[in-house]
């Protein structure tokens, strides 16, 4: 049995991915019931959830606009409060709902492909059919997230009856706001995939060594 000292890369990415995989699962089920929560059960005096969506700029006015003449201002970000979705728009919080359901199946069926890549890689057996397969679900995936994102956000607004008119043209920054959770995993799981690559490369110069020696 290896010593921890050599272990191969592709063995503590697994080990990562293989913990963010059950870790996930569980938040996965957490997010459902709160989202339900929310929806049923909940009388809404603060609620934990809100959608994040960029403001036009006149309706953001400076202290002493005189004293920055040299300034222009962009749209701002603001948080529409669930409270107020769920008591006059309704359909935006199911449409939203939705989506955040879709986003966290496909997180999990992305996550599930790379936790299955590596494992093979641990197990000597990289260069497969069924690895190719998986990392051109990944790659799916990776291209689905902007159109997602777009959809999302035109739909919810569509469904934001008045509350649209304060909204800044263009795509949004659609998030999901809780209290001590990141929201951007972006380079993290930009890292973990170079990471999970370098496990790939570092298995086959194993393998070529390993042939060279036996020729």
């Amino acid at each position: 049995m290896k010593g921890l000292g050599e272990k191969s890369t592709a063995y503590f990415c697994y080990l990562i991915v293989n913990v963010w995989w059950y870790l996930s699962c569980l938040m996965g089920i957490l997010f459902a019931g709160l989202l339900s929560y929310e929806f049923f059960g909940s009388s809404h005096p603060n609620s934990i959830f809100g959608l994040t969506l960029p403001i036009k700029s006149d309706l953001i006015t400076l202290k002493n606009p005189e004293q920055y003449e040299y300034l222009s201002t962009g749209p701002a970000k603001g948080m529409i409060d669930f409270d107020y979705i769920l008591q006059h728009t309704p359909y935006a919080y199911i449409t939203w709902a939705i989506f955040i359901a879709i986003a966290i199946a496909l997180f999990l069926l992305g996550l599930y492909q790379l936790r299955n890549l590596l494992k093979s890689a641990t197990n000597n057996t990289i260069f497969t059919g069924e690895n190719v397969r998986r990392l051109k679900i990944i790659a799916l995936l990776v291209f689905l997230v902007e159109p997602l994102e777009w959809l999302a956000y035109y739909l919810t607004i569509h469904f934001l009856g008045p509350a649209s008119e304060i909204i800044a043209h263009g795509i949004g920054e659609f998030k999901l706001e809780m209290p001590l959770i990141g929201s951007d995993w972006t380079f993290l799981i930009g890292g973990l995939l170079l990471y999970t690559l370098a496990a790939v490369f570092e298995k086959g110069n194993e393998m070529y060594q390993e042939l060279k020696l036996t020729v």
